[in-house]
């Protein structure tokens, strides 16, 4: 059966006739009438009454003509749908995303993309590590995931890299421990670094082994003394618990509100980051959010960088910002 052969059925009981169904559709008669004799003959019943030279409809025409209905209207919707999908304007955008970059921080860069369609649904899921995220992506299941770099893939996926995630060294409030060692701007050498508590994720795997890596591989400096599931349970035990931890700038900044102090290492923790996704593209929703999520970490770029010339460090600077 094809929907033409449904289109010509509907015309014809529609205009109340061949003849006029073919002027309303601008095809020859007899292409409507070969049309659905192959219908009636692939159906097994007589869908109309022929009378001379018209056509009427018989009794199983007229009560098949709903359900024809339906289904070309049913297929005409489907072809608008996907015109919308394709034209940006709804559709599903599923995107993965690693603890170092949470689903919060990919909504925070996206917010205003976000507000102005509300016609789309964002599915997010969080992978526990690189070879899931990898896999999520690989095999369907998001169109695109957030990652620091640098990550394994195979060459079905690429990666567009967006901006550098630098990591500063949070304390709890009035803490002593770390005033008499750091400089005005909040620097501190980690070869001055005493051992202090520190408290990590237990999923953020590339976080770890590049905070491990900047204070020294096995220094005993970085022994975790808390390893909990989240950001916000690293700063729960920053405040109220007496340890430290290490957090992205605009984290930093806003446990710099709450209270705590903020310390920049040297060198600093930092890596880039970006998205991950297969190489035959992203859907127009899904390049517009990326594109909205560039245009937001270049404006957050630009006030930290203008921050940092002027107060000559990046903990100065979120503090300054705070």
């Amino acid at each position: 059966m094809e929907l033409r052969q449904l289109e010509y059925f509907i015309a014809v009981i529609d205009n109340g006739g061949v003849g006029r169904a073919a002027q309303a559709l601008h095809v020859a008669q007899p292409t409507i009438s070969q049309a659905l004799r192959a219908l009636e003959r692939e159906l097994n019943v007589e869908l109309f009454v022929r009378t001379g030279r018209r056509l009427i409809p018989s009794t199983a025409g007229l009560a098949l003509a709903p359900d024809a209905r339906n289904t070309l209207g049913g297929v005409l919707a489907l072809s608008d749908r996907a015109k919308e999908i394709q034209d940006a304007r709804t559709g599903v955008v599923t995107i993965s995303t690693m603890p170092e970059l949470s689903s919060d921080a990919v909504v925070s860069w996206a917010s205003e993309y976000i507000r102005r369609h509300r016609n789309f649904h964002f599915v997010f899921s969080e992978e526990q590590s690189s070879t899931g995220l990898v896999s999520a992506v690989e095999n369907g299941q998001s169109e695109m995931g957030f990652s620091s770099f640098p990550i394994e893939h195979n060459d079905s996926l690429v990666h567009e890299e967006l901006s550098t995630q630098r990591l500063l060294l949070v304390g709890p409030p009035n803490n002593q421990e770390l005033r008499g060692i750091a400089d005005s701007n909040g620097l501190i050498s980690v070869d001055e670094l005493p051992d202090i508590p520190i408290v990590v994720s237990h999923l953020a795997n590339m976080e770890n082994t590049m905070v491990s890596a900047v204070l020294g591989g096995t220094n005993p400096k970085f022994s975790p003394h808390a390893v909990v599931p989240n950001r916000l349970t690293q700063l729960s035990f920053v405040m109220y618990g007496e340890m430290f931890t290490f957090l992205p700038l605009r984290m930093a900044m806003d446990a710099c509100r709450s209270g705590a102090q903020i310390y920049e290492t040297s060198p600093i923790v930092k890596s880039s980051f970006g998205i991950l996704h297969r190489s035959t593209g992203l859907s127009s929703a899904a390049s517009q959010l990326v594109e909205a999520c560039r245009s937001s970490l270049g404006e957050w770029n630009r006030i930290i960088d203008s921050a940092y010339s002027e107060q000559g460090s990046y903990a100065a600077a979120v503090r300054s910002l705070a």
